[in-house]
């Protein structure tokens, strides 16, 4: 069990890495499309702020249906001492709802209000 939590811990640590990349990635091309009134990289990185939502979704999903896996069953059915998950597992997933929604939005709509 000791080693599914470090594993936890590394994969929200990669996944808060991944969110802030993708994050500096989509500033960095605003301001490269509002100098050179481009707008292809800035609309290229709503589908990076997309990407990386969705894998971290992903795995945060992978950890819940490992813990789920992980659950005691009584006869038939999963056992309700189910763990409840870490604050940083709802804010991650959180997190990962707005990257998607949003780059959906910058990768759709950002060229015509830049």
């Amino acid at each position: 069990m000791e080693e599914f939590l470090n594993k936890e811990k590394n994969i929200y640590a990669i996944n808060w890495v991944l969110l802030g990349l993708s994050l500096i990635w989509f500033i960095a091309s605003f301001f490269m499309d509002t100098a050179t009134d481009n707008g292809t990289f800035v609309q290229r990185s709503g589908a990076i702020l997309v990407l990386f939502g969705v894998i971290t979704e992903y795995s945060l999903f992978q950890i819940d249906t490992t813990e789920k896996n992980n659950s005691v069953n009584i006869g038939n059915k999963p056992s309700e001492t189910k763990r409840k998950m870490p604050k940083v597992y709802h804010t991650l997933k959180a997190f990962a709802h707005i990257y998607i929604v949003v780059g959906t939005f910058v990768w759709g709509y950002i060229d015509l209000l830049i």
